[in-house]
């Protein structure tokens, strides 16, 4: 009776025959049959593959895992190799084994230029098993892909930065911040040529905008920067608002007024300009001007021109001959107001506006006959 060998792994069998020559004769001869059966290589190697999608930016990409079975046993299920048969002619994908289990790994041997192969790389496996005679595995496709970074939009945060300044910041005052998003990882900001101000500085890491002087020295209420970031060629611009400061006080054309009128002046007729001018801008620099203290005086001053007018008739004989008194300028500064005053003299000219008068009119006087010559009679 036989049986099947199949699931066996390694078998010996000793038979001992007895050999009989002839049957007449008793001569006879004995052989010991030793039978050996070896498993054979019975199953070929089956792969799996998992398709992996790496990085741009790995710098050991996996492009698949690939595992091998093999239901033999022994030397039969040993994995000779697994191998690349198809699909990469410049040979830039290689096949590691893993230091356990029949596990592999498709990673590139040399770098690869992506550009040229936008849609990956269909690679061919298939595996040999170490059994005699060898048995290879049914063929596996496994598409190799990179994930590429998608195409960031690196830009300013902003087209155009407004800024506004008071115009005595100190030297070293930060103004703005401009970056671009997403920074790269080295960056060099300037201002462009015909921007460049000896008033601002721009940090070149940072992008930091600071003044370098005092700014009361700008003429120009507006100042316009272009900043240039060098390694992007992208632009921007800096729009920074010098404000005013309210920093000047009111001043006169002239230390100190002195004028001289007649006395028969008719009323409201201007005797004096007293104007005060300022150097600051806006309401800063506007002025209201006025008469300072409490003492009744013929005149009363314009509030925007500063034109000094009577405002009764003068009388050299009955009044006062010498006014003294002081006009204020006032700004609109806010929140304070800056002031100054210079003081004024008016003098009144005597006029010959008076007809000669008798003291009486009639008069009557007696004298005598012997009344002497050149005596007064009346």
């Amino acid at each position: 009776m036989f049986h099947p060998l199949g699931f066996l792994c390694t078998l010996t069998f000793v038979f001992n025959c007895l050999i009989v020559l002839s049957k007449n004769q008793s001569i006879n001869k004995s052989i010991q049959v030793v039978l050996t059966v070896e498993r054979v290589n019975e199953f070929s190697p089956v792969l799996s593959m998992v398709a992996l999608v790496p990085s741009w930016l790995d710098k050991d990409p996996v492009f698949a895992v690939v595992t091998v079975e093999d239901q033999d046993e022994g030397v039969c299920g040993d994995i000779e190799w697994v191998s690349i048969v198809e699909g990469d002619p410049l040979e830039q994908f290689k096949v590691d084994r893993s230091p356990v289990g029949n596990e592999y790994k498709v990673k590139t041997s040399e770098p690869v230029d992506w550009k040229k192969f936008p849609y990956g790389c269909n690679l061919t496996l298939q595996a040999k098993d170490r059994g005699t005679p060898p048995l290879f595995s049914n063929t596996q496709v496994v598409q190799v892909l990179v994930r590429k970074p998608q195409a960031l939009l690196v830009r300013f945060d902003k087209q155009l930065y407004q800024v506004r300044l008071s115009e005595i910041a100190p030297p070293g005052t930060i103004i703005v911040e401009v970056r671009i998003t997403p920074e790269p990882p080295n960056v060099s900001y300037s201002f462009s040529p015909f921007s460049a101000s000896p008033h601002f500085l721009i940090n070149p890491l940072t992008g930091v905008i600071a003044t370098t002087t005092p700014l009361t020295s700008l003429s120009q209420d507006v100042v316009e920067l272009e900043v240039l970031e060098q390694g992007s060629k992208l632009r921007t611009r800096v729009q920074v608002t010098i404000e005013d400061a309210n920093d000047n006080t009111p001043t006169f054309s002239r230390p100190a007024y002195d004028v001289s009128i007649e006395e028969t002046m008719p009323v409201g007729t201007v005797i004096l300009v007293v104007s005060a001018v300022d150097d600051d801008k806006g309401e800063n620099g506007c002025i209201t001007h006025s008469i300072a203290g409490l003492q009744a005086l013929p005149f009363t001053i314009d509030q925007d021109s500063g034109e000094l007018r009577t405002t009764r008739e003068l009388d050299y004989e009955t009044s006062s001959d010498l006014y003294m008194f002081s006009v204020r300028a006032s700004d609109w500064g806010s929140p304070y107001r800056r002031e100054n005053e210079v003081n004024v003299t008016v003098r009144l000219i005597n006029v010959n506006d008076n007809i000669p008068l008798f003291e009486r009119v009639g008069c009557r006087g007696m004298i005598g006959r012997d009344f002497p010559v050149g005596q007064n009679i009346v």
